[in-house]
Formats: C-alpha cells, structure tokens, sequence
C-alpha cells in the first residue's frame, strides 16, 4: 500500500506500508527514478490522513486524484521549486564564501527577500473565518487574490479586516536555508516547496501574536490549531 502524507513541517511523504519506509519528496507529482508519482498509485488511505489531504471518504486512492490532489498543493505549478532552486544555491554560495560581515548581510537580506517573493506562485490557503466574510461582503474566492489586491479589489483600504499571512514564516525559511552545511538542489528545494500563503482574519493573526507565533512556527499547523484558525478545503474555497 503507497499513501501520501503531507507532514507538519509540510514536506510530502510517500509512504511504503508494505517496506515500512518512508520516501521524503519535495512535490507531490515530482518524477523519481524509483517511483512516478503520476501513474498507477492505488491504495487505501487511513481516514485520519484522507481528512488531513483533503481526499473524500471512503479512503480509495487512483492516480486521478493523486494528480488532482498536486493542483491543490501550494504552488500554482510545483516545479517551480526546482526552477528557482539553482537562484537560491547562487545566494547561498555568495552567503557562504563571504569573507566579511557586511557581504553576508547584504546576502542575508537578498535571500529573505527572494524567500518572501516566493508568495507570488503560492495559491493561498484560506480560513474558515476569513472565507465566510469575504462570502458576506459578496469578494468570491480569496485564493484569486493577492496582497496587492487587498486595499482596492477587498475594499479593506487600511487593512484591518484581512491579512496576507506566511504560512510558514520567511525567518523560518531563511533560517533553514543559511542552515544548509552544504547546500543541494535538493535540500534547497524540500525547504521552498514548505513555503505556503494564507488569508486570514486580522483578528486571527492578532491572537497568533499574542501566543507568540508571529513570526516563531516551526510547525505552522500547531501554532494555527493553537490560536483556533481553521482552513477551508479547497473545494469549499470557491
């Protein structure tokens, strides 16, 4: 039996019930010498895991909803990663090769930045909370906005009704990132394809500072169930 498993620090796992062993990959339809995502994964899924993937119940997986399920991934197209990955290993280098302390800032902030812009090819989550006051002031799907839509398009001139939230934190990305010993394609890549977009309340992302996790979420998920912030499927975004 093959299931896939999207994790709390949101890497995608394949697992092999049969081998017991966990097979980590940065995108869900990403191809791999061993196994392709994309063609002839059946299986049965746990309903707890289906819940968390978004897969109806009953548990029943084909290769269509695998396929279907990678247009639902953060990432409007998930190569994206590894297009902006050899970017991200030349800043990384610059990072590390730099003799003085003003070089390495200088990298530092091109690297947050580039870690922030990464918001442009997300197609934001959206929460329960924020979606049932878009669908009151008649706004449509979130997911088709922007931050920069927010102030004309949202009609929330001072933004103060809604909030372009970082999933996961550009610290914890850029953090990650300098963390890399010896940086590759692929552990550059398994940390940007984490990255991920939400609108929420700015309500929400009030009580989200106040516990302490405005910009600290090494694992998102706990510091959203914490602050009682719930995500809409994305069926039910529309």
């Amino acid at each position: 039996m093959l299931v896939f498993v999207r994790l709390r620090d949101e890497s995608v796992v394949l697992w092999c019930e049969r081998k017991r062993t966990p097979l980590r990959f940065a995108a869900l339809n990403r191809r791999s010498e061993s196994t392709n995502l994309e063609l002839e994964v059946c299986g049965t899924m746990p309903p707890a895991l289906a819940h968390a993937m978004d897969f109806p119940e009953p548990c029943d997986i084909s290769s269509e909803q695998i396929t279907q399920r990678s247009r639902t991934m953060p990432f409007r197209t998930p190569t994206i990663v590894h297009e902006l990955a050899p970017t991200f290993l030349a800043l990384l280098a610059g990072h590390h090769s730099s003799a003085s302390g003003s070089a390495k800032t200088w990298f530092t902030s091109l690297i947050n930045h580039a870690c922030r812009e990464l918001e442009d090819f997300i197609e934001p989550k959206v929460s329960v909370k924020a979606f049932e006051v878009a669908r009151s002031m008649n706004l449509g799907d979130l997911r088709d906005f922007h931050w920069d839509s927010q102030v004309r398009r949202m009609n929330d001139p001072d933004r103060s009704i809604f909030h372009w939230e970082h999933f996961v934190p550009v610290s914890v990305l850029r953090r990650r990132l300098l963390g890399l010993v010896d940086p590759t394609a692929s552990s550059v890549t398994s940390i940007l394809a984490a990255a991920d977009i939400a609108w929420i309340l700015k309500a929400e992302d009030v009580e989200l500072s106040r516990l302490g996790y405005r910009s600290q979420r090494e694992t998102p998920l706990d510091a959203y169930l914490a602050a009682g912030i719930e995500f809409v499927r994305p069926t039910q975004a529309q």
